[in-house]
């Protein structure tokens, strides 16, 4: 266990079950296409609960000026924007105080 200076985005998204499709397109099409390219990106899981009306996506960066510097991208904000005309994003940015694996 050890403190990072890593950064985690983590955004809860609730989309009404019918569009959770096209919400799942935007997420993986941004994601595939745009922010993994980013300097700093290390990782990023897209979790979606059973009934489809929640999904969660944490982004591991290298620090949260990486992150900062990805959420002023203006290709970004064109994903962001898609995201927000099919779903209420609630998005925030967590510091890494310790990280446990066996």
């Amino acid at each position: 266990m050890s403190e990072s200076s890593e950064a985690v985005f983590v955004n809860v998204i609730e989309v009404d079950p019918n569009r959770y499709e096209q919400l799942m397109e935007i997420l993986k099409e941004g994601n595939d296409s745009v922010v993994r390219h980013r300097k700093g990106f290390i990782s990023c899981l897209l979790l979606a609960n059973a009934d489809r009306s929640r999904v969660i996506t944490v982004a591991r960066w290298t620090s949260a000026d990486a992150i900062k510097s990805v959420a002023s991208d203006p290709v970004v904000a064109q994903y962001v924007k898609r995201t927000a005309a099919v779903a209420k994003a609630t998005p925030a940015v967590f510091s890494v105080v310790a990280e446990y694996r066996p």
